[in-house]
């Protein structure tokens, strides 16, 4: 094996880590789980459809504490129903509690001007 470069052994890895993922959202289907991802996409797709069922698709005012434990598409979900200046966030940096969110309020604004100013 010391033949392998970094790089066969990289693309090796990504393989395996591959194979594993497929894995595991087998598993997710054939037992009817769901993840975070899962669930963010069943809300935007209710969503969508909820003018086509009389629903109201926004918010009048949506206020959200804790902001900084929120993934930027948890966030985008929350700009999309809330309607223009009805959005009040709230949440201390300082204080994440959840692995993988790397919170700054520029991601809010990056996620605002990707959404709003295309």
């Amino acid at each position: 094996m010391l033949w392998l470069t970094v790089t066969d052994i990289v693309q090796r890895q990504r393989c395996e880590a591959f194979e594993v993922f497929e894995a595991v959202g087998a598993v997710y289907v054939n037992k009817r789980l769901w993840d975070d991802g899962d669930r963010l996409l069943a809300i935007h797709r209710a969503l969508q459809q909820a003018p086509q069922r009389g629903l109201l698709r926004t918010f009048y005012k949506v206020y959200v504490d804790e902001v900084q434990d929120l993934t930027n598409a948890e966030l985008a979900l929350l700009l999309h129903m809330s309607s223009s200046g009805s959005l009040f966030l709230a949440g201390d940096p300082a204080q994440s509690v959840v692995e993988g969110v790397d919170f700054r309020f520029e991601e809010v604004s990056s996620v605002f001007d990707a959404l709003f100013l295309i």
